[in-house]
């Protein structure tokens, strides 16, 4: 890619992109970052758009799938609850204590406040299992199996997740499912044998992410001839641990510096600078043959994965862009991100007590403050 007139003319609106892929899928997974304001605020932007979708079901990583029947209350109710909002992702994490999450939410409600009389609601599906962190006393209890076993007695998450999305999916075999959850699960073309070796090292041999656990597993759609499964990435950090923070630019800093050279040929010409959020289809748009080095997906992929290699680099395990995913939503630079919003006071004197116990058990749980905790959540 090497124009960047030609890398903004391939681009399309972004909610038009995301919500076009249910021609031909079944299941359109959407990867974020949790703490990024953007990736959040895109999420309540399509629920709306689902409205020309044939789409009534949205399932988030973020919520436990234990507490689906208050979801379901939540979201049909008259009046919009931010009390049980606040509570539900609480159940799930309680420094997980943001503003964009319940926003989510509230757009569900919306979407169900404003929907013609009779016509179907769309829920918010809960796929996550609750982990019990309390059993971690010391940082190493994290690669010990018999650890780790009891941290994941109610599920390996991926693997639940994905089990959730297909029993949902099963229970109206004509229905079809937005998935949003962090980068790393979506993956379904290309395999991430990194989270494989790591949980092979805790006692959990032949795991897979959710994406493509959903890929292998997942019936097309019988009038369509795609994947049962797309997936869309959200341009923002991605996980790579080689850096010393455990983050890399997208697209090895790519996008950024295409982002650069059109703004400033724009500004050449006297022209107003590109709107974001915009998309790009991958396996169309140049974009997506772009090498994907600094991540940690690159390494060897499965034998049989639907990768298919044009290059010695690609051989050697470094996927393109359209390996891991058919779209690619850019907010602008990286650097124009912003930090979700604290929900201030999450943490209070009547719920330090739950709070503590779902955090590992490092520190002498006597000894942590209500005020520590919402500082933790202000600070991350």
């Amino acid at each position: 890619v090497t124009q960047a007139a030609g890398f903004l003319s391939e681009s399309r609106p972004a909610v038009a992109a995301v919500t076009g892929l249910f021609d031909r899928s079944r299941v359109v997974t959407v990867g974020g970052h949790l703490l990024v304001k953007e990736h959040l605020d895109f999420m309540a932007d399509l629920i709306p758009g689902l409205a020309a979708t044939p789409v009534r079901l949205v399932g988030v990583e973020f919520l436990l799938a234990a507490d689906q029947a208050d979801i379901d209350r939540l979201v049909t109710s008259e009046a919009w609850d931010e009390g049980l909002a606040r509570r539900l992702y609480f159940s799930w994490q309680p420094l997980c204590a943001y503003q964009e999450n319940i926003n989510v939410l509230k757009a569900a409600w919306q979407f169900n406040k404003d929907r013609p009389a009779g016509s179907p609601v769309l829920r918010i599906i809960g796929l996550n299992v609750l982990q019990d962190l309390s059993v971690i006393k010391r940082q190493d209890d994290f690669d010990k199996p018999e650890v780790m076993k009891q941290v994941f007695a109610k599920g390996v998450p991926d693997a639940a997740m994905a089990e959730r999305i297909m029993a949902e999916l099963a229970a109206a075999p004509d229905s079809r499912m937005l998935v949003f959850c962090q980068t790393a699960p979506t993956l379904g073309g290309w395999p991430d044998r990194n989270y494989a070796t790591q949980m092979a090292k805790r006692g959990f041999h032949g795991q897979q992410r959710m994406g493509a656990i959903l890929a292998a597993k997942l019936p097309a759609l019988a009038d369509a001839s795609g994947r049962s499964v797309a997936t869309v990435l959200l341009s923002g950090p991605w996980s790579y641990r080689q850096a010393k923070n455990g983050l890399a630019w997208p697209v090895d800093g790519l996008v950024d510096r295409l982002i650069d050279r059109a703004a400033e040929g724009k500004q050449a010409d006297g022209k107003t600078a590109p709107g974001f959020p915009l998309a790009w289809n991958l396996d169309k748009a140049t974009l997506g043959t772009a090498l994907c080095r600094m991540n940690d997906f690159a390494v060897s992929p499965e034998a049989g994965a639907s990768a298919s290699p044009a290059s010695g680099l690609e051989k050697s395990g470094i996927p393109r862009l359209k390996d891991l995913a058919d779209v690619l939503v850019v907010f602008g630079p990286v650097r124009s991100l912003h930090a979700i919003t604290p929900l201030e006071g999450a943490i209070t004197a009547a719920n330090l007590a739950e709070a503590v116990k779902s955090l590992p058990a490092t520190a002498n749980p006597a000894s942590i403050r209500v005020e520590q905790l919402n500082d933790s959540i202000r600070k991350v």
